[in-house]
């Protein structure tokens, strides 16, 4: 039984101003019964699922939660083929795939993270010079206003990126202000001491990834600078 049903279940009981007793008079079953449903401990019986779908008018996939994980696996599928369109320099196919994406699932931080990420790409062509710049601005500035601080984080370097490469040093200077001053105590790298077999491996790999991306970024930017201050001596 899915363990989303716990939670679903709660918030239907609520929104129907239940309270557990009224519920397990409903369906004929102790209130204990009720409590333990909405704590995870147990489940209803299959054959119950239906009526208690009928009742609160929605469907088996919705108490059970299959609806969300088809529509993780769908956001999955839809990332990895913009990814392969970028990849493989599509980028006009890959933002157009971007926008229906988004337009699908309006909340969804990744899929936004990958549209701009086209436009932004994009906007380095001649063709498409800043056409997309207001665009890439308002799409990190309203993820940032939407999503929780860690999870902002992202979108938030995101911005400070571009606005450097727009020459907005201002702007890029206040969102920086914003990020975490401490990085050393961060649990990521001491997970890997309590892990064992495959996931302290695949701990180790996204680590190593990281700082390989990291390490890019930093000889990239370095070599980008000192070209520029060469050529202003």
């Amino acid at each position: 039984m899915s363990a989303h049903f716990n939670e679903k279940f709660k918030q239907l009981r609520k929104a129907h101003d239940l309270t557990q007793d009224d519920v397990a008079s409903i369906f004929h079953v102790s209130p204990q019964t009720v409590s333990r449903w909405e704590t995870g401990v147990n489940y209803p019986d299959v054959e119950m699922l239906p009526h208690i779908a009928i009742y609160f008018k929605v469907t088996v996939d919705e108490l059970l939660g299959t609806d969300a994980l088809r529509g993780e696996e769908d956001v999955k599928n839809l990332i990895r083929d913009i990814r392969n369109l970028l990849n493989g320099g599509k980028h006009n196919d890959a933002i157009a795939l971007s926008r229906k994406a988004v337009k699908k699932y309006p909340l969804n931080a990744a899929l936004h993270y990958h549209l701009v990420q086209g436009l932004t790409i994009q906007d380095s062509t001649l063709e498409f010079e800043g056409k997309h710049k207001d665009e890439i601005i308002a799409i990190n500035k309203r993820l940032i206003d939407l999503l929780d601080y860690k999870s902002s984080l992202l979108h938030r370097t995101q911005l400070i990126q571009f606005y450097a490469k727009c020459g907005m040093r201002e702007e890029a200077t206040q969102l920086i202000n914003t990020l975490p001053e401490e990085i050393w105590y961060a649990k990521e790298p001491y997970v890997g001491l309590v892990l064992d077999g495959e996931k302290w491996v695949n701990n180790q790999k996204n680590r190593i990834i990281r700082a390989m991306y990291l390490l890019d970024y930093l000889i990239g930017g370095y070599a980008h600078q000192s070209d520029d201050r060469k050529g202003n001596v």
